[in-house]
């Protein structure tokens, strides 16, 4: 069970340093561009706690995940990584990491 957890967290890890990732300890983070002399946020980094009661062989390695944004008036989108895996309580607490783009 412990070799299977290493080998899920370091196929994850070696995934993160393939993906540029802005990682932060609040939720959000906006990198914004200008148009039509606006200030838009195009994409936001994202940081995502997840609890799980189920087998460790059906935790995802990665999660879509879908934010409104009131701030900035848009919804951003994208795939997190799972970036670290905890057992807690009898439950698995996965974190998940990644950027989420403005639709």
């Amino acid at each position: 069970m412990k070799k299977l957890l290493f080998s899920l967290l370091f196929v994850s890890l070696l995934t993160l340093l393939f993906i540029p990732v802005m990682v932060s300890s609040s939720s959000s983070e906006f990198q914004s561009g200008l148009q039509e002399n606006q200030l838009i946020a195009e994409k936001v980094s994202k940081t995502l706690d997840k609890t799980f009661d189920k087998n460790i062989r059906e935790i995802p390695t990665s999660q879509f995940y879908q934010e409104f944004v009131d701030e900035m008036g848009r919804t951003y989108s994208g795939n997190l990584i799972l970036q670290e895996l905890l057992t807690e309580n009898g439950a698995y607490k996965a974190t998940y990491v990644g950027e989420l783009y403005s639709n």
